[in-house]
């Protein structure tokens, strides 16, 4: 998602709930001060840590995000190589919890197994964490 998604449909969504946000933009310290929910592109995430991360949009059209036809082979494996390693770093910003979600077909990037998996009744999201962690992402 770009930012500005961040800013015009999940910033709203949380704040309509009653929910504080803060986007991350450029100076992660002294965002820190303030409350809230960190809204973030899977890009500005590099470097940081949280105890949960809650990754939306994860789904075959944004992930990989399809730039048009590429010029050869070579090119569109490399984009797909920074995609893949893209998200890889926006998961592993997770301390303790991580949730990846998304509608529609599942990225390719997934594996299908955790793709589908839901917490069973009474079973909570965080118990997904670690499989998801350490499973999810196909290895290539």
């Amino acid at each position: 998602w770009t930012h500005s998604q961040l800013s015009t449909r999940y910033e709203p969504l949380l704040t309509t709930a009653g929910l504080d946000t803060v986007q991350v933009e450029t100076d992660p310290e002294s965002e820190a001060e303030n409350p809230g929910i960190r809204l973030a592109t899977m890009h500005r995430m590099k470097g940081l840590e949280f105890s949960g991360v809650l990754l939306a949009g994860v789904q075959r059209s944004t992930m990989p995000l399809e730039l048009g036809p590429a010029s050869d082979a070579v090119s569109a494996e490399e984009h797909e190589l920074q995609e893949q390693c893209l998200l890889y770093v926006a998961c592993t910003r997770a301390r303790d919890e991580l949730v990846v979600c998304g509608f529609g077909e599942a990225s390719p990037f997934l594996s299908p197994s955790q793709a589908a998996r839901r917490p069973s009744a009474g079973e909570p999201a965080s118990s997904l964490s670690n499989a998801t962690q350490g499973a999810a992402l196909k290895q290539q």
